[in-house]
């Protein structure tokens, strides 16, 4: 069944997930209603003026993905200006009232096998740990006293196994939400923020636990730019 598409007086909360090394991040972008057309045409007028056609999707594993990027519409840009890119999008989303939320995960540390209530024992794999950060990342940006909001995500349609009657969808317990819609196209950039918060928190706690010849800038410039989103963070770890 398709999910509904998005009212223009509610909240946005919109959500990704990313991996670095063992850790596995869940990543949310609280939009408020007023500020979404102009988020958009934000993010438009920041392709454009790099010379990045306005409908390239901004994937941050693409932008820093060395061969991926030459094979990309980001194919003229070196990586500072990727993180220019970054930090513009940051900048103009702070700017329009956005917050932003994410929770990680070491899943080295994490149980190889889970059982949920009325379900069989299931082998736990990245994409299970993704769907419990991305939900613990929903939580965390509703608050302590949510209010009225859409959800929106980006669709994993990979089948996985949740020890259920069948297998399901990677991102079932997302498309299941009571707040769950369906974006537009035009609507679709918006994704690509939540993109950049679950990135950036993973390459940070991948910085902070690397081993010392981790390149430097790469532990001086995705620091930063989580404090430049004053992102609210938080462990997600087992607790039976």
């Amino acid at each position: 069944m398709p999910l509904p598409t998005r009212k223009t007086d509610q909240n946005l909360i919109l959500a990704d997930e990313s991996t670095a090394g063992p850790f596995v991040i869940g990543g949310t972008l609280k939009m408020p209603p007023t500020g979404i057309t102009a988020a958009l045409q934000a993010i438009r007028k920041i392709k454009i003026d790099r010379g990045i056609a306005p409908e390239a999707k901004l994937h941050c594993r693409v932008l820093f993905g060395g061969s991926a990027r030459l094979k990309s519409p980001f194919k003229h840009l070196d990586v500072k200006g990727c993180h220019e890119i970054l930090s513009s999008c940051v900048d103009e989303m702070n700017n329009l009232g956005a917050s932003w939320f994410g929770v990680y995960c070491n899943a080295s540390e994490y149980p190889n096998e889970l059982r949920l209530v009325d379900g069989q024992t299931f082998a736990v794999s990245a994409k299970h740990v993704a769907a419990l950060t991305v939900n613990a990342a929903l939580l965390l940006a509703e608050g302590p006293t949510p209010s009225d909001y859409q959800f929106a995500f980006d669709p994993d349609p990979s089948m996985i196994d949740w020890g259920l009657a069948a297998r399901t969808q990677a991102t079932h317990f997302s498309r299941t939400h009571p707040a769950a819609i369906e974006l537009t196209a035009s609507e679709r950039p918006l994704i690509d923020m939540a993109d950049i918060a679950a990135y950036a928190l993973a390459q940070t706690v991948l910085a902070k636990h690397s081993p010392p010849e981790v390149p430097k800038w790469w532990r001086e410039q995705f620091p930063p730019l989580l404090e430049r989103m004053k992102m609210q963070t938080a462990h997600f770890d087992y607790r039976p």
